[in-house]
């Protein structure tokens, strides 16, 4: 599975660091970081309406933030 499948908060087995990603429904990685992307698009611009983009314009913007830090984020954790 790759990483931005994964669940974003997955749920601890037995306190010991033990997760089990595929017992936890809700939210990837990726869909949270494109929803906060979103966010903070519709906070910076205002809504769609009001500056002449369109929402799909601004979904495949979020979208694409999110891809890119993910291919960030795995780069980072190769280096290590």
């Amino acid at each position: 599975m790759k990483n931005a499948d994964l669940p974003a908060m997955p749920i601890e087995l037995n306190g010991f660091g033990q997760y089990a990603p595929e017992a936890h429904t809700g939210l990837t990685k990726r869909e949270m970081f494109a929803m906060h992307f979103m966010q903070a698009w519709i906070q910076h611009h205002g809504s769609a309406g009001d500056y002449g983009f369109s929402k799909e314009d601004a979904a495949l913007s979020a979208i694409e933030c999110a891809d890119s830090l993910i291919a960030k984020l795995e780069k980072t954790n190769e280096k290590q």
